[in-house]
């Protein structure tokens, strides 16, 4: 008795080997390899929460916003929070925060809607603690005082 196998049945179980093994192999490689790519960078993750909490949920406009009570929220430490505002945005928490507040003073500066309010309360709805903080970081930021971005923005 031959114990060996016709050499035509050997190819037939060794391409259906391949056919079978090398697409399966490949999906679990490319599903592990997307998986290991979401475990190994934290930070992306974590600024992509950062993100969506200012601009769904408008946190900033939070008056006692603090980077312990912004962490909580987003689900992780205050070390790596800080890591991705310093690394990722450039910019320190109090920074990064009174920017979106700034955006939403100059939404508020320009909406007819508000336009009977004063510097001062614009600055309030912005979360900003004075006149002259809010006065302060808004020149910094635009190059303006509120007033005058008032008076030179473009009417759309």
């Amino acid at each position: 008795l031959n114990y060996l196998i016709d050499s035509s049945i050997l190819k037939i179980i060794i391409k259906s080997w391949f056919i079978l093994y090398f697409p399966i192999s490949f999906f679990v490689l490319v599903k592990a390899h997307s998986k290991k790519t979401e475990k190994s960078n934290p930070l992306e993750q974590i600024n992509e929460k950062l993100i969506s909490v200012f601009t769904t949920d408008n946190i900033y406009l939070e008056p006692e916003l603090t980077i312990r009570k912004l962490a909580r929220k987003i689900g992780t430490n205050e070390k790596y929070l800080s890591n991705v505002i310093n690394k990722v945005h450039n910019q320190t928490f109090s920074t990064f925060i009174n920017n979106y507040r700034i955006e939403y003073a100059k939404k508020l500066l320009l909406d007819s809607n508000y336009e009977n309010l004063t510097i001062e309360a614009i600055g309030g709805l912005s979360c900003f603690n004075s006149k002259s903080s809010f006065n302060s970081v808004f020149k910094k930021t635009t190059g303006l005082t509120p007033t005058e971005y008032k008076i030179k923005a473009p009417v759309s």
